[in-house]
């Protein structure tokens, strides 16, 4: 209904001046034509005058012609007076004695003074010529109270006629534009807002066959073809839906797949060969001595699969971090300390740097050993004989995170490398670039997943015949530094 009041305003202003410029114009013409009715009139009464006190001032004198005009009957809208041009006294002095500078005879001078009395007068001066050299004028002075009156009656007809137009105008506009505009414009700011909330079942009525009908129209058609888009999007997402659904069965069977032949590798061979001794015993052929020997070889070989079977549980089933303040160079300490028997036996030196400063961080302690007992036994077993295996702890910064306090923990050594081809699949399960019995390929998946669960990442830098270096990096605060795995040789 706003447009309707914004249209019918402007239209009664507009047809409000066009009324009012009428009036104005129609006063006009009234005061012309009163003051020019005066002025004929005037001019009229003076010239017939005029002649006769002529014609009596030369047949019988001054005195006569003057006492001729003043004689004559007075009329309470119209003053004829006999004036003289520079006379100065009350009897003959004109009204107006600055404006007759230029009286001559045939050109009367007409004097509109609206200031005098109450409602103004028009005075015309008719010069008369007594005598060869005696200049005379008759003065004509009449009221504009009639005037005034044709004026005030011409405004308050413009005025009734206005205020009349205006009423039945505004009220005609008003009605006629809250049904042709204002209840058309609202249907269809109603319909915009459901189309907008998602309510796509309200139709407009057809309207007639104005801008407004076809805007209607327009907005039904739009509303029939954003349901046929719903309707194809919601197909086009179930059928999306269902072909990801297939796809993930087939990535679980690709999985499971994956996990029963790593399984099945890993695990058939300790099982041959704990078959093939139990065989050897339950023949009986064997000494005491025999038995004993091929005995500890099935218990190696039942060790070895509860370890692969354990890494398998990490892996699938990897518990929620736990995390509390530990000081970061110490549990690497401690692992180190735990693994130095292994490294002795590999004959790798295991260093650690000699900083005993505490780097203290909220971590999952036992996870976090596990990381690196993963890294370091994966450094030792790639290391030769004579070979060095470094860990480092440090605080650690990147340029592309700015503001972002991390610590680093880094494990190098200086063994046989990765192939290139081979750093993008350190993550899969049961991939492993070991020698059979050192491992199941698990170790690094699990390591990977710790590390994401506490915000961080892992950098490779490795190069064939120069070695490998893992370089884990985790949030200090706590807060989640943006996840990234990043791999490259060096």
């Amino acid at each position: 209904m706003r447009v309707t009041y914004k249209l019918t305003i402007v239209l009664v202003l507009a047809m409000s001046a066009v009324l009012l410029t009428y009036a104005w114009l129609s006063v006009r013409s009234e005061v012309d034509l009163i003051e020019s009715d005066m002025q004929r009139d005037a001019g009229v009464l003076g010239g017939a005058l005029g002649g006769i006190v002529r014609q009596v001032w030369l047949d019988q004198g001054e005195a006569a012609a003057i006492a001729l005009v003043d004689g004559l009957p007075s009329d309470p809208a119209i003053a004829l007076r006999w004036v003289r041009p520079g006379a100065t006294d009350a009897l003959h002095a004109p009204r107006h004695p600055d404006r007759l500078a230029g009286l001559a005879p045939g050109s009367p001078i007409v004097v509109l003074d609206r200031d005098a009395g109450p409602d103004g007068t028009h005075t015309s001066y008719i010069p008369v010529l007594v005598a060869d050299d005696a200049l005379w004028a008759l003065e004509v002075t009449e009221s504009l109270a009639s005037e005034r009156e044709v004026v005030l009656g011409t405004i308050r007809r413009v005025a009734f006629t206005t205020f009349a137009l205006v009423a039945v105008f505004g009220v005609v506009a008003l009605v006629a534009g809250a049904r042709v505009v204002g209840r058309p414009a609202q249907a269809l700011v109603e319909m915009a807002r459901r189309v907008g909330q998602g309510d796509l079942t309200w139709r407009l009525a057809q309207g007639p066959r104005d801008e407004l009908g076809d805007l209607a129209r327009e907005m039904n058609a739009m509303a029939d073809r954003l349901v046929a888009a719903r309707a194809r999007i919601e197909a086009e997402t179930a059928a999306r839906e269902a072909a990801i659904d297939q796809l993930r069965q087939a990535d679980r069977l690709v999985t499971v797949g994956k996990l029963a032949a790593g399984v099945a590798h890993e695990l058939g061979t300790p099982l041959n060969v704990v078959q093939g001794r139990a065989r050897l015993i339950a023949a009986g052929g064997l000494t005491a001595a025999e038995v004993a020997e091929n005995a500890g070889i099935i218990a190696h070989q039942a060790e070895r699969m509860g370890v692969i079977i354990r890494q398998l549980l990490d892996y699938g089933r990897r518990r929620s971090a736990h995390k509390a303040p530990h000081d970061v160079r110490a549990l690497a300490r401690r692992t180190t300390e735990m693994l130095s028997e292994l490294a002795r036996r590999r004959k790798v030196e295991l260093r650690v740097p000699e900083d005993r400063t505490p780097l203290t961080m909220a971590v999952d302690g036992g996870q976090l050993e596990q990381v690196l007992t993963n890294l370091v036994v994966n450094a030792i077993h790639a290391s030769p004989e004579g070979g060095v295996v470094d860990v480092e702890v440090a605080p650690a910064t990147r340029p592309d995170r700015p503001g972002v306090e991390l610590v680093e923990l880094a494990v190098t050594d200086r063994g046989v490398g990765i192939p290139e081809e081979d750093v993008p699949r350190l993550y899969e399960p049961f991939f492993t670039t070991k020698a059979v019995g050192e491992g199941v390929g698990l170790g690094l998946p699990v390591t990977h997943g710790i590390v994401t669960d506490h915000g961080g990442w892992i950098e490779v830098e490795s190069a064939v015949g120069r070695g490998s270096t893992f370089r884990v990096l985790l949030p200090r605060q706590g807060g989640p530094a943006e996840r990234r795995d990043e791999a490259g040789p060096a």
